[in-house]
């Protein structure tokens, strides 16, 4: 059995998650359904560490021609990219699957800055993949 992969996390995916969050707790009063919510998506982020590759790749461009995969936690879909020679899976966004997601993917394909998680090296690492990431080292609290 291979080493689990390592997760980075990028901007948008974290601010994603503040508007998820805060979407639930302040317009739907609903503050315990908002940690929950986010409490799944991340387990579910996190499962990603093994066998990150059981969900499809995304069929449309340019995200499909990016290795760019999806999986669905509760209504949201979950974007991401796995580089098996870096040992790496970087969470893109997490999207509500109500909006049209063909239409931000579109506009959100661009450069990625992506905070690695991770207890040790703090240092600057370049992850190559069809979306051009740059990672920093920092622990993040996700």
């Amino acid at each position: 059995m291979s080493a689990p992969y390592r997760l980075v996390y990028s901007p948008e995916f974290i601010e994603d998650l503040r508007e998820i969050h805060n979407y639930i707790e302040d317009v739907l009063l609903k503050p315990k359904n908002a940690q929950k919510q986010i409490a799944r998506i991340r387990d579910a982020t996190r499962a990603l560490c093994s066998l990150p590759k059981r969900h499809p790749v995304l069929d449309w461009e340019p995200w499909s021609s990016a290795g760019v995969r999806w999986m669905a936690v509760d209504n949201y879909a979950l974007l991401y990219v796995v580089d098996d020679r870096k040992g790496v899976v970087a969470i893109v966004r997490v999207l509500y699957g109500a909006r049209d997601l063909d239409q931000i993917a579109h506009q959100s394909f661009s450069e990625v800055t992506v905070p690695a998680i991770s207890a040790g090296n703090r240092g600057r690492v370049s992850v190559s993949l069809a979306v051009p990431f740059e990672q920093t080292e920092t622990g993040t609290g996700i």
